[in-house]
């Protein structure tokens, strides 16, 4: 989900019309309509390329909540009319997205971004009361959240989708993004945002209503990244707690790696490893693009040969085809450390990419010899060996041998990963055996794109 971007790997755009969305300056109301003019020119301009895109438009209002003039004058606005202007100017630009032709993919409104941030705490404090140093997961932030934000904002999309599709519920809608979704009291508040009921100070039709029976899609940020081998058991609490109650279908990343990470020349590395990880996970569970989606933020940041679109480019320029099995369970590893492997193939074109790195971020790694478990398959004796890492992309070529039932390299290349991501690209001939097909057709390069927000990560 690429910032104003359109990736040639993916399939979605994150933010597109961010700044153009809600009232630009909330003391001026002839600010609606020139806020929903930029809108559509942005929406113009994505509907010019050649490939369909589905997008993310997020609403103004409090956004990330790190301008306090910003979020001043949103509070007082909701307060001075119950929150009419400000649903009539969302239903307006809703309703304007609604009546484009229909030549973009599906379109999703995002309510707020890292709504459990410390900007929120901080912000808002004159409506909570709360006083002290401003914290992450305050959860005296939660109502104002809801009560002036969400829950209006949602009053008004229902209406425009009652209007135009005739259905309430028929335009889907993101919750609010979780900042360090890798935390336990981040989750924890999250829970207690989705179990929240709404009182309907400013959105009557909607009283009584819990978070989770209104919003489509939960937005998290960095719990990949940023976790160790515990990753996916967090993932797999989260999406088994959440998804399939209410409305919420699905659980995406909508922001991974980061800027700073990518600055300091490791985008590559960390969105080969966030891809590989996330690629397993929604094959363990049979996830659908729908339900799982992945954006790397600052994707296009970093020294040359160390960015993530370089990183991501050359994976998906080589699993080319239409479908992608998992085959994770054939890597066997030679190394004294903890690290993780996965590994891909498209049978169409023959083609098997496995991906290595450290479990730790910043931990010492290094990798003997590598080897895939493929008792009645062929592959060329030639592949290509990738290492991203901040001193840049490096590709040699390697020879690979069969040793009874296993592919290995012929010369054992002791490697140093650490801050570093392996990528083997080998070439296989004749049809898998024993895989399990998993991520079929088109399905996720919806689901892997990037994407640009304000996170300092």
């Amino acid at each position: 989900m690429a910032q104003d971007h359109p990736p040639s790997w993916g399939c979605s755009i994150r933010g597109i019309g961010r700044g153009a969305t809600g009232v630009h300056r909330m003391h001026d109301p002839s600010e609606a309509g020139s806020a929903s003019e930029e809108l559509s020119s942005f929406l113009r301009g994505v509907q010019e390329q050649q490939k369909h895109y589905d997008l993310v438009i997020p609403v103004g209002g409090l956004g990330s909540a790190r301008d306090p003039g910003q979020v001043r004058d949103f509070m007082k606005m909701i307060e001075r009319d119950s929150g009419t202007r400000w649903k009539e100017t969302v239903a307006s630009q809703t309703a304007d997205v609604a009546l484009l032709p229909k030549s973009t993919g599906k379109i999703y409104w995002q309510i707020g971004n890292e709504v459990n941030s410390r900007h929120y705490s901080e912000t808002l404090q004159p409506w909570t009361g709360r006083s002290g140093p401003p914290r992450p997961d305050d959860l005296s932030t939660l109502p104002y959240y809801v009560e002036y934000f969400l829950a209006p904002t949602l009053e008004a999309i229902r209406k425009v989708g009652r209007e135009h599709t005739g259905d309430p519920e028929g335009i889907p809608v993101i919750l609010g993004t979780l900042a360090g979704a890798a935390r336990a009291k981040s989750r924890q508040w999250l829970d207690q945002l989705l179990n929240y009921r709404i009182r309907g100070d400013y959105a009557k039709t909607l009283a009584g209503r819990p978070v989770y029976e209104l919003v489509d899609i939960v937005g998290i940020h960095y719990l990949v990244t940023t976790s160790g081998g515990e990753w996916q058991g967090k993932l797999d609490g989260l999406y088994t707690r959440w998804v399939g109650k209410g409305r919420i279908q699905g659980i995406w990343a909508t922001e991974e790696i980061g800027r700073k990470r990518a600055q300091r020349g490791l985008g590559a590395a960390l969105t080969l490893k966030v891809a590989a990880r996330y690629l397993h996970w929604w094959n363990s569970r049979s996830i659908s693009p729908a339900q799982g989606r992945c954006s790397f933020w600052g994707w296009r940041k970093g020294p040359p040969g160390t960015t993530g679109a370089e990183g991501i480019q050359t994976l998906s320029q080589w699993l080319t085809g239409t479908g992608l099995l998992d085959i994770s369970a054939a890597v066997k590893m030679e190394s004294p450390h903890d690290l993780e492997a996965y590994a891909f193939e498209t049978p169409e074109t023959e083609r098997i990419a496995a991906v290595v790195f450290p479990v730790a971020e910043d931990s010492p790694a290094s990798l003997r010899n590598f080897s895939l478990h493929f008792p009645d398959r062929l592959v060329s004796p030639d592949a290509e060996l990738h290492l991203f890492s901040p001193s840049g992309h490096h590709v040699q070529q390697v020879r690979l041998s069969r040793e009874k039932d296993h592919v290995m390299m012929s010369d054992p290349l002791p490697l140093s990963l650490e801050n570093q991501t392996l990528l083997l690209l080998i070439r296989s001939q004749g049809k898998p055996a024993g895989t399990n097909p998993a991520i079929q057709s088109g399905n996720h390069d919806k689901a892997l794109a990037g994407h640009e927000t304000e996170e300092n990560f």
